[in-house]
């Protein structure tokens, strides 16, 4: 007789659960929602927000689930990544930039190492200069922007003659 109900004086049943009532071990989840439901003496909300609680777990477990297995589908294919191909040196030479005092030559080889050249984007037919400097510039940032290239550019200019209309 592990459980006796007495009233309060709302009338509301409390129980009391006496030090010898053990639950079983193996007694799983899904049977302990079973129990908790069938039973008359737990109010509604009770019911309710311990099923909304297990509805949870659920998910969180099988989102936990998939996301292991994402896990080790992705660190197979880092392994055989990294056996397949051998770790690259950096293409860069590092004593090109080096400091030297009083060298340009190698100031100017560093600056070129750190260009870029954006090809093919169309002349402005604009007549001023700051017209067409404006034009070069939003090409630019509209060029970088869509690669996702988060950089503000040093200097911006044009490679070539320029093609007379």
């Amino acid at each position: 007789m592990g459980k006796t109900p007495r009233r309060t004086i709302k009338g509301s049943i409390d129980l009391e659960i006496s030090s010898t009532t053990t639950l079983p071990a193996t007694l799983s989840l899904e049977d302990a929602m079973q129990q908790l439901n069938s039973s008359p003496l737990v109010p509604d909300c009770i019911k309710w927000a311990f099923g909304s609680l297990v509805n949870e777990l659920k998910s969180v477990r099988l989102e936990r689930d998939q996301l292991r297995e994402e896990n080790r589908l992705l660190r197979e294919q880092l392994a055989i990544s990294q056996h397949s191909t051998p770790s690259k040196q950096s293409s860069v030479d590092p004593l090109a930039f080096k400091s030297e005092p009083h060298s340009l030559p190698n100031c100017h080889e560093s600056e070129r190492l750190r260009s870029i050249v954006i090809a093919g984007i169309p002349e402005s037919k604009k007549r001023f200069l700051k017209d067409r400097l404006q034009y070069d510039y939003s090409s630019v940032m509209n060029v970088l922007y869509h690669l996702n290239i988060e950089c503000y550019p040093v200097s911006i200019y044009r490679l070539g003659k320029p093609k007379d209309a």
